[in-house]
């Protein structure tokens, strides 16, 4: 129930969003993953509402300062969020406002983000609600890379992200700066179409590295190809 109330709050916050990004114009961003702490406290119904409350006041402050650029809440568990911060303390600084994330209840990933595909977008209102399909690629463990290797890697999968046929399905994609590690947003239901994509990107050719595969609800329009 406490997560239904978290993944409700964090599509109701997206009527907020008003700052358009692309790969073109915009690089300094952070790519946080809000999970789930399997050991965060209980909390009784009062607790939880109240500490809800204090949770959106702050989403609220963090897009009326342009902080927060766009959140979301995967259908399994957790969520994330893209900020506008140039530095790892600046993004520190700003998800630490949230009390949700003081609180312990999610266990923070945050990532430098460059964006190769795709970008964030105004959207109309009112918001419709979409699933998205998300892909995390990842180095395999144990496999070593060549920093100059990788950076032509990179460079390859940017050409794979603006091949046509990708163009109205790919709606963001990028990288974790020096950590070898991705995204992928999909706007499409079958599985096995986008293992068929995700599996004929250069990084997964490359034999070095893998994805995992989930979805996730955002505004529909918040994510868009402009480049």
């Amino acid at each position: 129930m406490k997560y239904k109330i978290f993944n409700i709050s964090l599509v109701v916050i997206f009527q907020f969003l008003f700052i358009t990004l692309s790969a073109q114009n915009y690089n300094k961003m952070f790519f946080v993953f809000l999970n789930t702490n399997p050991d965060r406290e209980t909390l009784d119904a009062d607790k939880a509402e109240k500490l809800q409350a204090a949770h959106l006041a702050n989403i609220d402050s963090l897009y009326e300062t342009g902080d927060l650029l766009a959140a979301g809440p995967f259908t399994d568990k957790g969520g994330f969020f893209i900020l506008n911060a140039a530095t790892d303390a600046q993004a520190k600084k700003i998800f630490n406002t949230d009390p949700a994330i003081l609180a312990n209840r999610f266990i923070i990933e945050s990532f430098l983000f460059k964006i190769d595909a795709g970008g964030i977008c105004k959207y109309k209102k009112p918001a419709e609600m979409k699933e998205y399909a998300f892909v995390r690629w990842y180095q395999k463990q144990n496999e070593e890379i060549d920093v100059v290797k990788y950076n032509k890697l990179l460079d390859k999968q940017a050409d794979f992200f603006s091949e046509i046929h990708l163009r109205d399905s790919l709606h963001l994609a990028g990288n974790f700066s020096a950590l070898h590690e991705g995204i992928m947003l999909f706007d499409l239901t079958s599985e096995e179409e986008i293992k068929l994509i995700v599996e004929s990107s250069p990084m997964h050719n490359s034999g070095k590295f893998d994805y995992k595969l989930k979805r996730l609800w955002v505004a529909e329009g918040t994510f868009c190809r402009k480049d």
